[in-house]
């Protein structure tokens, strides 16, 4: 009996100096053991933390006195390498400084100042922007904004409209506006009418405009029936190449054609269901 309690005696000494051993050299708390960065702590708790000899403890108090901001900032977290893994932990403006999630202290603007939408802070270019928005969208001081409505200076090389800016694929302009557009140099320009010596339209119609994704791009541009064929704007033939009754467009075999008539039908060129006459 007195062996057993002796036994215990020197276990529970030994799990207490244990413990002891691995306290946070910071004051904070142990969360994790095993780290090597502080990124791997971010799993274990929701506080601001930090990597200390192979512990991960919270940071306490802004962490310890021998951890400041450079920038003169309040340390909130530690372990960072973009601005964007700061964000989570705290509401302020902030920014990675030397692996430091830091408060800014120069507290810049909450605004976009080209009048559109905050989407995320701490940025130091355009291109870390991207992610947080399917929108044309930019840099402005720190700050990830949406591109508004443009100023009247800038000009599309294209001679189209200039709708927004801040683009880097011809799916981010859409939502600006319901003409054919591309996105040229970072500006979402309308595409023009055609000239005639832009490419003819495959199923002989006449060519409106380009840059269309969508048929309903194109209805803008013509009062006649339209498709959208390769990226221009084409005019639907009055008329089948074969003689025939044009009873639809959009074919690629005529057995997706025979729901529209209930005559002879075939799939020509361009796309154009055509009776067999």
């Amino acid at each position: 009996m007195r062996s057993t309690v002796l036994f215990a005696s020197i276990a529970s000494l030994f799990v207490a100096e244990l413990v002891d051993s691995q306290q946070c050299g910071n004051g904070g708390i142990l969360v994790a053991r095993g780290c090597s960065t502080s990124s791997q702590c971010t799993l274990y708790t929701t506080c601001p933390v930090t990597c200390l000899n192979g512990l991960c403890c919270t940071v306490s108090g802004g962490g310890s006195s021998s951890t400041k901001c450079s920038n003169g900032g309040q340390l909130v977290a530690t372990g960072c390498s973009s601005a964007a893994q700061c964000a989570a932990y705290t509401n302020k403006p902030v920014m990675c400084v030397a692996g430091n999630c830091c408060t800014s202290s120069e507290s810049p603007p909450t605004t976009c100042s080209n009048g559109g939408q905050l989407v995320a802070k701490g940025c130091a270019t355009t291109a870390q922007c991207t992610a947080y928005t399917n929108k044309p969208v930019q840099c402005l001081a720190g700050l990830c904004c949406t591109t508004s409505s443009v100023s009247p200076p800038s000009a599309c090389s294209n001679g189209g409209q200039l709708v927004a800016t801040g683009c880097t694929t011809a799916a981010q302009c859409t939502p600006y506006t319901n003409s054919p557009v591309q996105c040229l140099n970072g500006q979402c320009c309308t595409t023009p009418s055609v000239t005639p010596s832009q490419p003819r339209c495959p199923n002989g119609g006449q060519p409106v405009a380009t840059g269309c994704t969508t048929a309903a791009q194109c209805a803008s541009y013509t009062k006649d029936p339209v498709q959208c064929l390769s990226g221009i704007c084409c005019t639907v033939p009055p008329k089948c190449a074969n003689g025939g009754q044009l009873v639809a467009v959009g074919c690629t075999n005529s057995s997706q054609c025979t729901a529209y008539t209930s005559s002879p039908v075939t799939c020509l060129s361009g796309g154009l269901c055509c009776t067999v006459s």
